[in-house]
């Protein structure tokens, strides 16, 4: 017995030699993660939600905001060029990385402290100040991590990555809702951060032996830099799509507004744009290496978008139809303002994690100018229309515009897609036509039976992956697909 508990964990731990075995290997613990650390950020929010006020996650939102700019403006792309790089010698990179982060944390931090007065008076928060000084703070924190984290991606070693990023999580939420029924206010949030942020730079150098030190490769960075720039320009275009919006909402409408807003945010995309980031973060390093292999690179790609849409299309969908109930129910009378927003934003959630896959096609395939111009359009689109919208409507005004951003990137996603794996547009259609006939039957019935209570939550839930499961079944039967062959398949 014990012998066999030893293969097991030894087989869990340790990915096999060959590509099939690494992504199957790395795939399993990436899902693993990401269902851990988002069920866990689900919970987080519910059982915030109902010991602090909307203001408190306002007030956050806003130093959450500053600090994801400040980062974004200062991150020139080097870590996707990293991970990216297949040459057998990448570790020579890592001392190179590390210094940069380290400097940029310390530039970050400074910057928000001198920052903080005027972004408080922008949103006309005056107690955002000391919170987004605190916040930025922790980016100290984050720069002196052991950059060896990022070989964890490279190499499919998703195991260590699972043990760097829940470890994180885990304390986070222990220590905000600690602090959420002692001080009841934001700065429980601040300090479920800050821990975050230890833990996660204490476990970064347990996981790992290699130690870092202070030499900066010119040669290495100029390298990195090459890739990195199509990386870079892309997150600033995605900063734009991303954080447009809260600023928007955020000075035009009130804190409490920037609360609802980011709270409906984050459960409305969390389960679709969550799927797609755990099969990307498996894919990218998987299509690097067979992207001098079209034949590969087109079926991976073809059955990553087909698992992909099986899943994501529903628990969009889902999250949309269960709103009503799920807000009232989980998080209280308080938060049902932000039910509309929460409905448009997992529609866009759904068109992003769409287009997360092709992102990841365009990393891996070693084109990401691709992605830079779907997330351009996508932003100009959002930076058109997102004032008037919100000014009319709200934070429901807001969540359109992010949607319709969403749905503008959708042609140019499609030729890029097409033109890098050649998979044909007929098969990209094909790929999403079962989980939308089975979202489409299953709506329905879940309006049917949802109610208000946690019955009729929970019931909603159950009917709506019943129908769903036996139409999209159905569909495939007759298209000849095997859903299940295609995520066996996925290691290939």
């Amino acid at each position: 017995m014990g012998r066999l508990f030893r293969r097991f964990v030894s087989r869990v731990t340790t990915p096999g030699e060959d590509l099939r075995d690494r992504v199957l290997h790395g795939g399993l613990w990436a899902t693993a993660l990401n269902v851990t650390d988002r069920a866990l950020r689900i919970v987080y929010l519910v059982v915030l939600a109902r010991l602090l006020s909307p203001s408190a996650f306002g007030l956050l939102g806003i130093a959450l905001v500053t600090k994801t700019v400040l980062s974004t403006l200062s991150n020139p792309g080097i870590e996707p060029a990293f991970v990216q790089r297949t040459d057998a010698n990448a570790e020579r990179y890592l001392d190179t990385i590390w210094v940069f982060y380290a400097v940029r944390g310390t530039v970050v931090a400074v910057a928000a402290f001198v920052l903080a007065p005027v972004v408080a008076s922008l949103f006309g928060a005056p107690g955002a100040t000391p919170v987004v000084r605190a916040v930025g703070a922790t980016e100290l924190l984050r720069g002196l991590v052991n950059p060896a984290v990022l070989s964890f991606r490279r190499d499919l070693e998703f195991h260590k990555q699972f043990a760097y990023t829940a470890s994180g999580t885990a304390v986070e939420f222990a220590v905000a809702v600690g602090g959420a029924l002692l001080w009841g206010s934001v700065w429980a949030l601040v300090a479920g951060i800050a821990a975050s942020r230890t833990v996660r730079l204490l476990v970064s150098y347990l996981l790992s032996g290699y130690r870092p030190s202070v030499e900066f490769d010119a040669g290495a960075a100029r390298e990195l830099l090459s890739f990195g720039k199509w990386i870079w320009a892309t997150t600033l275009v995605v900063l734009l799509a991303t954080m447009g919006d809260d600023v928007v909402v955020g000075w035009a409408l009130a804190t409490a507004a920037l609360g609802f807003y980011q709270v409906s945010f984050r459960l409305s995309n969390a389960p679709a744009t969550e799927v797609t980031h755990v099969i990307s973060s498996v894919t990218v390093p998987a299509y690097a290496k067979i992207r001098d292999d079209p034949t590969a690179l087109r079926t991976a790609y073809g059955r990553t978008l087909r698992v992909t849409s099986a899943v994501v299309v529903p628990m969009a969908a889902g999250v949309a139809l269960v709103a009503p109930a799920f807000v009232p129910v989980t998080m209280g009378s308080a938060w049902t303002p932000m039910v509309p927003a929460m409905q448009i934003l997992a529609a866009a959630g759904l068109v992003r994690a769409v287009i997360g896959v092709g992102g990841a096609l365009f990393k891996g395939a070693g084109v990401p100018q691709w992605d830079f111009w779907t997330n351009a359009v996508r932003a100009a689109v959002i930076a058109v229309t997102i004032w008037p919208l919100t000014d009319g409507w709200g934070i429901a005004g807001a969540a359109a515009s992010v949607a319709l951003g969403a749905v503008a990137a959708l042609p140019l996603w499609l030729v890029g897609t097409t033109a890098t794996s050649g998979l044909s547009v007929t098969a990209h259609a094909r790929s999403v036509l079962g989980p939308l006939a089975g979202t489409a039957a299953m709506a329905g019935p879940v309006i049917a039976v949802r109610q208000q209570t946690v019955i009729g939550l929970v019931a909603a839930i159950i009917v709506g992956i019943v129908v769903y499961t036996v139409t999209t079944a159905t569909v495939y039967h007759f298209q000849s697909e095997d859903a299940l062959t295609d995520l066996r398949s996925m290691s290939g």
